[in-house]
């Protein structure tokens, strides 16, 4: 079922123009889906969101991108806990990436910059 779910959303997301609100909703269930059982998919999602930031004029909403951010960041805190260091950097990048493109004057970007990010 989350092959189809991932079917319908990358055919929303290819739409020009989508509506950025409810798509990224879409996102937020995909990768709640995929998070514990399908890290490849995790991946392709996160990539993609960061794809659309990037070249989008639409402002992605603030909520869907602080829980994006957090829950990439948590998920990097997981992996260092497991010393999954390579994964756990890479993760934190792109949760740090994410949180540069809210519209909050960088208030989430600086709150996941002060977390002290070391192997327990």
């Amino acid at each position: 079922i989350t092959g189809i779910f991932r079917v319908m959303v990358d055919a929303m997301a290819a739409v020009e123009g989508a509506d950025l609100r409810p798509l990224s909703r879409w996102f937020r269930c995909l990768i709640q889906m995929s998070l514990d059982g399908n890290a490849p998919m995790t991946d392709d999602i996160i990539e993609q969101v960061i794809r659309i930031l990037g070249v989008t004029s639409d402002v992605y909403p603030v909520e869907e991108l602080e829980w994006l951010s957090i829950t990439i960041f948590n998920r990097a805190v997981d992996f260092l806990n497991d010393s999954l260091h390579v994964q756990a950097n890479e993760l934190k990048r792109k949760a740090l990436l994410i949180a540069g493109f809210g519209d909050d004057d960088g208030k989430l970007l600086e709150q996941l910059l002060d977390v002290d990010f070391a192997a327990p």
